[in-house]
């Protein structure tokens, strides 16, 4: 939130060090040490003398609570003033100017949208306590940051190397999808191998920060794989390796923020996986922007507390979580301004009964039970907080967060979400639109060679030329038939056809499977292209083959 902000408002973002910060507090009640090794002395009697603590040294329980309640009570002395939703996070308002500061322990960003602010707040640091200005944020808790004119965007890249290197996965092949679409079942399977546990965690662990921190697309995997910590099993820690997979494929996607063309309006996405998991528990998802055009701030995927006894209820469950983050981030929000939000933040929910039963306070027989603390919905909707809108499935972009699912959605998703939700057009040509043109062309034309009785009707390949460079869209208007397709065949087709003119492969497909295809995408690259084959040549020319292939 506070990098969309600082477009929107114009801040510099800036950070700060502090040097041995938790020996700077003192300590809050008598504490006493041995004495360090090689500075031993006695009493004239010969008895061991102890050390007596005056700062708060590295190791006790208690040293970072004294040094936060150090560094506020500063702070709020010079007029810097806390936010009541987070704590670590204050914020300086003077002459219409703001300067905000995040802490995290002793690491500090500075955001101000007035230099001499910003420069009076680092220096009042430097006087109270040895500090390193580190200038224009860059790195920070193992995120790189990269401020480009009006944009900002966030990546994991030296981080992620790191964690390749170290669980030996630096050559691996990449993977295109977080993990396999089955990987519910495996999940739940038992296997008589245990994984090395101690492997197992670590390699969790280090997604689980990821995932947090820059990378929203690993949030299913990585919440099914963190339920089984105490116990992972061989087929498990394969499910891990898996993601370092993906990871070493995806390793330059970025979120990025632009400065939004049409002011700030967060908004969300929320969905629900009825009865996925083993125990029959469904998953949570949602995720939150702060502009059209802007990428996530704020993400979730969880298992549901409770078994759902319907996808209604499923649905509704998870609608009462988005509205909890919703409350939340209009708070920060609210005080990052100065401002009360008046318009409600609207929530895309793609199950009508979850949003009747959140609208219209009614009650029937397979309602009746739904635990009463959900129901506070109903109460920030009256309230005006939040309001509920309906939303295709198709389109809704919590969808990645509640269930596997496939490469084509898994990258489009991704690119509808967050403006991109990653940097990378040419990874979504590569991994998408090149197999699919192949594909489709090579079908044609076995389609056509199948259909065809007399020997002179058949295509003739050149030599040297495969099936995919060689399709005739134009010789298809003479034959009135048409190309049978399954559903995920005609999802295919429609996401070429938002990159293509109207001459291309959905040439091949009969007007009724055109018309289910219309719409289903904006078009994120415009190609001129007669046919197939010009389609297929600009694709090559402009963009590497998708590795594997």
């Amino acid at each position: 939130m506070l990098m969309q902000l600082a477009l929107d408002l114009d801040m510099e973002v800036h950070q700060m060090d502090v040097k041995t910060a938790y020996l700077n507090a003192p300590v809050d009640c008598e504490l006493y040490i041995e004495q360090p090794e090689g500075f031993v002395k006695h009493s004239e009697s010969g008895e061991m003398l102890v050390c007596k603590l005056n700062k708060s040294l590295y190791g006790l329980k208690q040293s970072g609570r004294n040094w936060n309640h150090m560094l506020h009570t500063f702070l709020t002395s010079k007029g810097i003033t806390q936010l009541v939703s987070d704590p670590c996070v204050y914020i300086k308002k003077q002459n219409g100017k703001k300067t905000i500061l995040l802490i995290w322990v002793d690491d500090i960003i500075i955001a101000s949208n007035s230099t001499p602010s910003l420069k009076q707040v680092k220096d009042d640091l430097s006087c109270k306590f040895k500090m390193k200005d580190l200038g224009i944020l860059s790195w920070f808790l193992g995120i790189n940051f990269t401020f480009t004119g009006n944009t900002i965007t966030m990546d994991q890249i030296r981080y992620i190397e790191r964690i390749l290197i170290r669980f030996k996965m630096e050559g691996c092949k990449p993977r295109v999808t977080p993990s396999e679409l089955g990987v519910n079942k495996a999940s739940a399977g038992n296997s008589d191998e245990p994984a090395d546990l101690k492997l197992y965690q670590e390699i969790v662990g280090s997604l689980i920060y990821v995932m947090t921190s820059t990378r929203p697309d690993l949030s299913f995997i990585v919440t099914k794989l963190s339920q089984h910590m105490s116990n992972p099993s061989n087929v498990h820690l394969c499910m891990a390796k898996h993601v370092l997979r993906y990871l070493k494929g995806t390793i330059d996607n970025k979120l990025t923020f632009k400065k939004s063309k049409e002011g700030l309006s967060m908004h969300g996405y929320c969905d629900a996986d009825w009865g996925s998991s083993e125990d029959r528990k469904s998953i949570t998802g949602y995720v939150f922007k702060l502009s059209k055009d802007g990428p996530a701030i704020s993400w979730k995927s969880r298992k549901q507390p409770t078994v759902a006894l319907s996808t209604c209820e499923a649905e509704y469950m998870a609608l009462a979580a988005a509205v909890q983050e919703a409350k939340f981030l209009r708070q920060l929000l609210g005080e990052f301004l100065s401002i009360f939000i008046l318009e409600p933040t609207i929530i895309h929910c793609d199950n009508q009964s979850a949003i009747f039963l959140a609208k219209n306070p009614a009650q029937n027989q397979r309602s009746k039970h739904i635990d009463i603390r959900y129901h506070f919905i109903r109460t920030e909707i009256q309230s005006r907080t939040v309001d509920v809108k309906y939303v295709p499935s198709e389109e809704n972009l919590s969808d990645l967060f509640t269930k596997p699912v496939t490469r084509l959605k898994v990258v489009l998703l991704q690119r509808r979400q967050y403006n991109p939700f990653f940097s990378h057009d040419r990874q979504l040509l590569a991994y998408v639109y090149v197999p699919i043109v192949q594909r489709e062309c090579t079908n044609f034309v076995n389609y056509w060679n199948s259909h065809r009785i007399r020997a002179q009707d058949k295509l003739e390949i050149p030599t040297g030329i495969p099936n995919h460079m060689f399709a005739f869209p134009e010789n298809y208007g003479a034959t009135n038939e048409s190309i049978d397709l399954s559903d995920d065949d005609i999802q295919d087709v429609a996401e070429v056809s938002g990159v293509m003119d109207e001459e291309h492969i959905v040439n091949f497909i009969d007007p009724d499977t055109k018309q289910q295809c219309v719409g289903l995408i904006p078009n994120p690259e415009k190609i001129e292209a007669k046919n197939a084959i010009e389609a297929y040549r600009f694709l090559k020319q402009n963009i590497p083959d998708p590795p594997g292939t």
